[in-house]
């Protein structure tokens, strides 16, 4: 976060503007992201420190872009971001306003960063200066309108800036007839040149047309493109932009008036779902549960279209067949549950509390709770209950040894018989490998559980209910001390791809990321990372022999370190840091695989505990400040 702005700041002049420097400061950036574009004008801030008049004004332009953007609230744009950073359009005062004011004019906006920063001044003059100046809006109109309409910039902040563009133009007496206009022909262009290629893309702009108004003119044709967007990507096997598209199609053809089209859209948006249930039972990692749910979303789908239209559409027929097999997955997916969570726990209730446990929270207590669903696994009661499963039958494990395998036949561990210290009194090596195993399965069990009937019943309420962005996961690992320097952009981004549902991307992202983290910390407190070879090649420790180190478990506790190897490096588990470093995780067993979920919500969880005692640290010196 930046500094706090000292109270009171030196009135500002144009002169401070033109000489703080913001210009180099957005040229290391990205300049189409207003958080990153935050923490450039912060950096340089803290780098001006002692040259008041400068610091001030990058302060100043470093709070301006840190808010929260919400262009759908057309009378609250911006907001605080979070709680321990309290800058809001609120906090202006008359000689900040008068400030922007004067130097918004005088941005030079040939370089994309200028432009949203004239946007957003711009923008937060026309909000808060009394009385209004229309030229403020026009300004920040043109200023939104430069931002390229492209997969890459949508991303970030792109379709939010013209959403406010839109907005502002929509205000009456604010933009002419003419510029509505070109706006619109901007946005239907880049709608006609998306592709598959683009994902997401084609269906946000169709949103960002429909919520704004726009195409009236020609909505069978948005529709058109939707519904053969739709299907390429479907070709392509990319279901969840496909069943998006299709969605936006049939809203699109509703729009159009042509039901007969409309009521085929929502059929192919149905039959997205039955694929996705078809390609889990397919994958590597089957799961009846998972199938059943995707299929009880295509039936729920059919089932609103209009009975007028299902016979020429045959939907009864489809229902019939649906429904036939959701039944057969029920009745399989109950049985996967029974085995998972034991005689006594129902697991319907255990979804129904982990809903009801995140809802009706403000944001961060809401991912407070979502964390907090499931304690760190106690190694000691799992040692016993290992210990203790293991006498009571003993066969496997005491007489015999045992070679384990991965799903695609290799050998990955090979077991000896052992006798938990019948023999000398005192566990031998082959009894703790024994005990391990039996720890580490019963750990994967109870993480399939804790992900099927906590954390993605939870996750579904958190989407429902609050709108996180990756600038926000991003924020929050940058606060939290765990995560190393440099790295909070990546943990952020993998983070929020887990949020989001994009499990193999956060893998991807977050399994190197964490060995990074490891070695950082151990490294810190002194412990060599590095071994050298007898050729004195120095090779740096990966992170199963990194967690095996007293210091790992120092810093992060027995119960963290235990958790990340049985998820990242034990070879008789996903061991997802092995498999993604060598390319051996396939597309299945990244994306549907329960314990990738409970991976990432892990991680979710070590990350959010730093952050929050950062932020409870910065509410308690608040308080005692104000208490002084």
């Amino acid at each position: 976060m930046s500094a706090a702005r000292s109270s009171p700041d030196p009135a500002l002049t144009a002169e401070d503007f033109a000489n703080c420097g913001w210009q180099d400061a957005l040229r290391s950036t990205d300049p189409w992201d207003y958080f990153l574009m935050w923490h450039a004008l912060s950096d340089a801030a803290r780098a001006a420190e002692g040259e008041v008049r400068r610091t001030s004004t990058l302060r100043l332009l470093a709070d301006v872009c840190s808010m929260k953007f919400s262009p759908e609230r057309a009378a609250e744009p911006f907001r605080s971001r979070f709680s321990g950073h309290s800058f809001s359009p609120d906090t202006l005062t008359e000689s900040d306003t008068a400030f922007l004011a004067h130097v918004v004019r005088r941005i030079d906006t040939r370089s994309p960063g200028a432009c949203l920063l004239r946007a957003r001044l711009a923008d937060l003059v026309w909000l808060v200066q009394e009385p209004r100046s229309v030229e403020f809006a026009l300004l920040a109109i043109d200023s939104y309108a430069t931002v390229p309409l492209d997969a890459k910039t949508w991303l970030r902040d792109g379709l939010d800036c013209w959403q406010r563009a839109l907005g502002l133009a929509n205000v009456p007496g604010v933009a002419s007839s003419k510029r509505r206009q070109e706006l619109e022909a901007t946005v239907l262009a880049a709608f006609d040149a998306a592709t598959q290629d683009d994902g997401f893309l084609g269906v946000k702009l169709a949103e960002l047309m429909r919520k704004n108004g726009l195409g009236d003119h020609r909505p069978s044709s948005i529709a058109e493109k939707l519904k053969s967007l739709g299907r390429e990507l479907e070709r392509t096997g990319e279901l969840l932009p496909a069943e998006s598209s299709h969605r936006e199609a049939a809203l699109w053809f509703k729009r159009a008036g042509d039901q007969f089209a409309e009521t085929a859209a929502v059929a192919s948006r149905a039959e997205c779902f039955v694929k996705m249930a078809d390609a889990r039972m397919s994958s590597g990692d089957p799961s009846h549960g998972v199938a059943a749910s995707f299929l009880e979303n295509a039936i729920q789908i059919y089932r609103s279209t209009p009975r007028s239209q299902r016979q020429v559409h045959q939907i009864d027929e489809r229902l019939t067949s649906l429904l036939s097999r959701l039944r057969d997955h029920g009745q399989r997916a109950a049985d996967e549950v029974r085995s998972i969570e034991g005689p006594g726990i129902d697991i319907s209730d255990s979804q129904r509390k982990a809903r009801e446990a995140v809802s009706e929270k403000s944001a961060t207590e809401a991912i407070r709770a979502f964390v907090s669903l499931q304690p760190w696994v106690n190694v000691d009661k799992l040692n016993a209950s290992a210990v203790e499963g293991i006498r009571a039958s003993p066969i496997s494990a005491l007489l015999f040894p045992s070679i384990i395998r991965s799903r695609d036949g290799r050998v990955v561990a090979k077991h000896p018989s052992a006798n938990l210290g019948d023999v000398g009194g005192s566990l031998t090596d082959a009894d703790k490998i024994v005990i391990r195993d039996r720890m580490l399965r019963e750990y994967l069990v109870l993480a399939d559980y804790v992900s099927h009937a906590l954390v993605l019943p939870a996750l579904e309420t958190l989407r429902f209910e609050h709108r996180f962005r990756e600038v926000d996961f991003i924020e929050m690992a940058r606060q939290a001390a765990i995560v190393p320097p440099r790295r909070s952009l990546l943990f952020g981004k993998g983070l929020f791809a887990g949020y989001d549902g994009d499990f193999a991307t956060a893998l991807h992202l977050l399994a190197p990321q964490i060995e990074h983290m490891v070695r950082f910390h151990v490294s810190s407190v002194g412990v060599e990372t590095r071994h050298i070879d007898k050729a004195g090649i120095e090779n740096e420790k990966g992170l199963g022999a990194l967690l095996l180190l007293p210091a790992s478990t120092e810093i992060l506790g027995r119960e963290v370190v235990f958790e990340l190897s049985a998820l990242l490096v034990e070879p008789t588990g996903p061991n997802f840091r092995n498999l993604v470093a060598h390319g051996l995780l396939d597309d299945y067993e990244a994306s549907f695989s329960v314990h990738a979920v409970y991976a990432w919500w892990r991680t979710l969880k070590l990350m959010f505990s730093y952050f929050w005692n950062r932020l409870s640290a910065v509410s308690e010196t608040a308080t005692e400040t104000e208490g002084e």
